[in-house]
């Protein structure tokens, strides 16, 4: 970042974005907007769609270069951060595929797969049913129930 530090979340991703556009390690710089929000009073209490979008474009660029060095777990737990933070249904769906990516291309056991696949078509479900995809909504609540069976199976429950 800058010699001077940022007086908002703002600042924070304005200085994130210009670094990052001279360093090929994003997650570092991405981080420090995150870190920002996080030891900032004001950026934490704030619920706006500013301070919110800004958070998940960050937690968005730090998973997708995890997921370009293969490290799929560290992708999951970002992308799993940014869901809680309001968004459109196409956002929330375009999230919802990147986490499923991140759960098939990983190493999880299949028991935390099926779990964190439920889970995640859940989050899948509602996105489809807020944007009108009645048919996608209902492939997703067909993914819960398959995940779930798979959980009972292994002795775990979601």
């Amino acid at each position: 970042m800058s010699d001077q530090e940022p007086q908002n979340i703002v600042e924070a991703y304005a200085a994130a974005s210009r670094t990052a556009a001279k360093y090929p390690e994003q997650a570092a710089v991405y981080d420090k907007v995150v870190d920002f929000c996080e030891n900032d009073a004001e950026c934490r209490a704030e619920n706006s769609l500013k301070r919110n979008m800004l958070l998940f474009w960050s937690y968005d660029h730090m998973a997708a270069e995890h997921m370009e060095k293969k490290e799929y777990e560290q992708a999951l737990r970002l992308w799993r951060k940014a869901r809680y933070l309001p968004q459109t249904p196409e956002m929330q769906i375009e999230l919802g595929h990147k986490m499923l990516e991140a759960v098939d291309r990983s190493h999880l056991s299949i028991p935390r797969k099926a779990g964190i696949i439920a889970d995640t078509a859940v989050y899948l479900q509602r996105a489809y049913q807020e944007a009108g995809d009645e048919d996608n909504s209902r492939k997703m609540k067909r993914m819960v129930e398959v995940a779930s069976h798979l959980l009972r199976l292994s002795g775990k429950r979601n």
